[in-house]
């Protein structure tokens, strides 16, 4: 019988058709529905011994206050975020400024101070560690992007002045790192890790310049297409990853029982990256890649990101390093690749890398600074951070070329540490290299130096253009390494 016959066909009387309705509903819905209430009242089966914690551990389902928490939390970690980036955006400040210091204000340094229970109920002992994952994976991801955001073109462009400037601002902190931190050791040194871990972590503290929030300053001052700001941001991306690589060398002894399993870690390491460099950076730029489907790219690449952090993790460095890794060698001129990079990096910025900056603040804690003593060494430590890769940055920019304003600009730039000095803290605190109280110590030193850099950078740029007008008004001349390179 086709479709148009039964069309055709008469139709059954309207009080039949009721019936049926009802019969079919009482069959289909009503008996089901007894038979249930009919099992909720019955006895419930005996328990086999230990079964109800096997089943609690076996089902990951989230606690119910976890989850409320967390989703409470999250749009008051955001909304403060807001609210402080407002705040501090007429002082010239970037957003990662507002971000540290609203990890620091929920933290316990100042909400579990002023008001302990609302800093207990916005962060249970048990959201915290829910928050702390999703803070990581926002760091994977983020690092993804920092590896993205190196353009090969800065270091194709701007001669062998980059490597004077930016070995220099790496190489003398460094060194000033190393001879701090033997009155540091013995003042605030942890039993579980030894003297050169220790000291190797705070050198490459001292060493770091936060390229993310580097270009956003630099963007916000006009300088991007000039000769300083290309100069700058060159330098900082060659200095970070130097620093990336010795503290991949530092986690790798770290981690290590043994100098036998460091080398086997550098061993895989290297490895690691000339699989990556030699194999993977052809076929992300071959056709196989454009082969993947369109609606496919993101979820690909985020596979890819984390599989390689993944990797990084087990070798025995961080996973940070892997995903780092992959998005130095993603091809940039990919449409697809960009779209996803993009749709990735909205989440990321504004969702997931927030979590990371209340996690750092959720461990930071003024009070750990104890006595008139502790906070001089905070001050020296923040003083001689500064004061080093200022000087350094700033003697290597004359000696590059550079005039006097310029080079002075160029030390305030490269003094930036942001949330690319949080990283690394986080990373030592976590293997136990250093104790909350020297943590606390050189997120401070981070976040002055942070904030310090884009006023500093307008001072000298104000009392560069008044020394330029003469007394008659005019602009006097002669001020060599002006303009755009």
């Amino acid at each position: 019988m086709t479709g148009l016959q039964a069309i055709d066909e008469p139709k059954p009387a309207a009080g039949r058709r009721t019936s049926r309705h009802v019969l079919g509903y009482a069959t289909l819905v009503g008996v089901p529905g007894m038979l249930v209430l009919l099992a909720l009242r019955m006895p419930a089966p005996a328990q086999p011994a230990g079964g109800g914690a096997r089943v609690a551990h076996q089902s990951g389902v989230v606690p119910a206050n976890v989850f409320t928490g967390l989703i409470f939390a999250i749009p008051v970690i955001l909304f403060a975020g807001y609210a402080v980036a407002r705040i501090l955006r007429p002082m010239g400040q970037p957003k990662v400024v507002g971000d540290i210091l609203v990890g620091v204000l929920l933290g316990p340094s100042f909400l579990g101070l002023l008001w302990p229970d609302a800093f207990h109920r916005l962060f249970p002992s048990e959201l915290v560690a829910v928050v702390d994952v999703l803070a990581q994976l926002g760091l994977i991801f983020f690092m993804f992007l920092v590896g993205r955001d190196l353009e090969p073109g800065y270091l194709r462009d701007h001669g062998g002045a980059i490597a004077l400037v930016s070995h220099a601002g790496f190489a003398i902190p460094f060194l000033v790192g190393m001879l701090l931190a033997r009155p540091m050791y013995s003042t605030f040194g942890s039993d579980s890790t030894s003297f050169t871990t220790f000291a190797l972590f705070l050198a490459v503290s001292m060493s770091i310049t936060a390229v993310p929030v580097l270009a956003r300053i630099i963007e916000a001052h006009g300088l991007r297409s000039t000769r300083l700001g290309s100069m700058v941001m060159a330098s900082s991306v060659v200095g970070d990853v130097t620093a990336w690589c010795v503290l991949g060398f530092v986690i790798a002894a770290a981690r290590s029982a043994s100098p036998a399993g460091a080398v086997l870690t550098v061993v895989l390491t290297v490895a690691f990256v000339v699989f990556m460099v030699a194999v993977v950076r052809p076929i992300l730029g071959r056709e196989g890649w454009r082969s993947i489907p369109d609606a496919a790219t993101l979820p690909v690449l985020l596979s890819a990101i984390m599989i390689c952090a993944l990797i990084t993790e087990e070798i025995g460095i961080h996973a940070i390093f892997g995903a780092f890794l992959l998005g130095v060698i993603t091809p940039r001129d990919s449409a697809r690749i960009q779209r996803a990079t993009e749709s990735m990096s909205g989440t990321t910025t504004t969702l997931l890398l927030p979590l990371f900056f209340v996690v750092t603040g959720l461990r930071t804690s003024i009070g750990a600074l104890d006595g008139l003593r502790t906070w001089l060494w905070c001050l020296a430590v923040t003083l001689i951070a500064i004061g080093a890769k200022w000087v350094s940055s700033m003697a290597a920019g004359r000696l590059a070329g550079y005039d006097w304003p310029q080079s002075m600009s160029m030390g305030a730039l490269m003094s930036c540490r942001g949330l690319t000095e949080l990283i690394v803290l986080n990373i030592a605190l976590d293997l136990g290299v250093i104790t909350p109280t020297v943590f606390t110590m050189l997120v401070i030193m981070a976040l002055v130096s942070t904030m310090l850099t884009s006023p500093a950078l307008t001072l000298i740029r104000r009392r560069s253009n008044r020394a330029r007008v003469g007394p008659d008004g005019r602009l006097l001349g002669g001020v060599r390494g002006q303009g755009h390179g």
